[in-house]
């Protein structure tokens, strides 16, 4: 009997830009504590082969395309952005049959370069066993509440939402085991499907341990870092970065002083600096850019505060790294965050700005408020947010619905 191990085939071939999203965590977390369970190999496209890099992985990557032109593409270059990446895809899988074979098939995305390179491999090779990955469905593009429609985009926040109606039709038909990142999206999918074949992956994050943090605390108390709030993830119109900046207007109006960070990078960048000159905070308000390992860590240990105003939302990992370091956090009331953070975060309703603000200035200006949800995030963290354990979780599922 052979111990040969498996073949798992990583599909993440939309990527583009700089940034790093919750998707591109979750497959990169998965190739790293899933090589000792399978032979993994990637198709994807050249920001995808450097994400593995930065990660430190070293995994065999097969580039289907070069760097893409536009990082922030309105809708004709992201339909243009798409049409290619896929074509680019299935002329790999054309030249290199043997992709083809692949005991497991993973998608990191509901895109369709690769959701349908997923597929075409189902279909040519009916015994491989495919994992969609589909972490966040299009919001309503009729809704004056759709993030598109309130920055402008409603062509945009349409074709997304087309997008995922052929692909949706796929990963519920043919997908042996989904995966989702929040408990709501499962019911996005039919009841005999989300007992067994529909999972939460929820995310993960670096768990510092409490030496590391107590040393932090002790050499950095709160009440001496340098900002008084992070805000850690894309610069998109789903994550309300826009809305922070007048968030944070009213902050200071209360706190003159009071300084926040922004950490990542997005198609928002030009638009989020220039709206910190427009309401003169540029003294209050820092961008950093993208950031990983030991110099975000280190921007975690000089901030009080994560916040985390995303107006849509499947979930939001992202503050939960920040919460790791003991960062109590404050959001607005979303379904999704419910089932994520139970604990260790003020939630708004939505979507009063002013009422944010307040949340915030409680947490600094309360140091017995501040230091019961500090302890309750980082409790929270520990015990759901692993992501050795989250991944393992979710293979056991797979295996076990494998050889049901």
């Amino acid at each position: 009997m052979s111990n040969k191990k498996p073949s798992l085939l990583v599909i993440a071939n939309n990527n583009l830009g700089t940034s790093l999203s919750g998707g591109d965590q979750i497959f990169l977390n998965i190739i790293k504590y899933w090589q000792r369970y399978f032979r993994i190999s990637v198709l994807g496209s050249a920001e995808t082969s450097r994400l593995i890099k930065d990660f430190g992985l070293d995994i065999p990557v097969i580039v289907t395309d070069t760097p893409a032109r536009h990082h922030t593409p309105n809708t004709f270059q992201l339909l243009l952005h798409q049409t290619k990446r896929l074509i680019r895809g299935i002329n790999c899988l054309r030249r290199q049959p043997d992709l083809i074979s692949t005991d497991y098939v993973y998608t990191a995305s509901d895109f369709i370069p690769d959701l349908f390179l997923g597929f075409i491999i189902r279909l040519f090779h009916p015994k491989s066993y495919w994992i969609a990955g589909y972490y966040l469905f299009a919001p309503n593009p009729f809704s004056r509440r759709s993030p598109y429609n309130l920055s402008h985009r409603p062509i945009k926040g349409l074709f997304y939402y087309l997008s995922q109606i052929p692909t949706h039709f796929l990963a519920r038909n043919f997908a042996d085991f989904v995966l989702v990142t929040s408990l709501p999206d499962t019911k996005r999918f039919p009841k005999h499907l989300r007992q067994n074949k529909v999972s939460v992956i929820q995310g993960g994050v670096y768990i510092p341990n409490f030496a590391t943090l107590k040393r932090s605390f002790e050499t950095n108390p709160p009440s001496t870092r340098q900002f008084d709030a992070c805000f850690l993830g894309r610069l998109h119109v789903q994550k309300g970065i826009v809305e922070l900046i007048d968030i944070w207007k009213q902050v200071v109006a209360q706190k003159p002083n009071a300084r926040l960070l922004v950490i990542g990078d997005g198609d928002l960048a030009k638009t989020v600096s220039h709206k910190i000159k427009t309401l003169d905070l540029v003294n209050n308000v820092k961008m950093v850019g993208f950031q990983t390992g030991r110099s975000k860590y280190g921007l975690f240990k000089n901030s009080r505060v994560v916040v985390h105003p995303a107006i849509y939302d499947s979930g939001g990992m992202a503050a939960a790294e920040a919460m790791a370091w003991g960062l109590p956090a404050v959001s607005f009331d979303l379904p999704a965050l419910k089932s994520y953070y139970p604990k260790g975060m003020i939630k708004t309703p939505c979507f009063d700005l002013t009422l944010f603000a307040k949340n915030i200035l409680s947490l600094i200006n309360n140091r017995q408020l501040y230091q019961r949800y500090s302890r309750q995030a980082r409790e929270l963290i520990e015990q759901n947010w692993s992501w050795q354990k989250r991944t393992n979780d979710i293979y056991r599922q797979i295996i076990s619905s494998t050889n049901e």
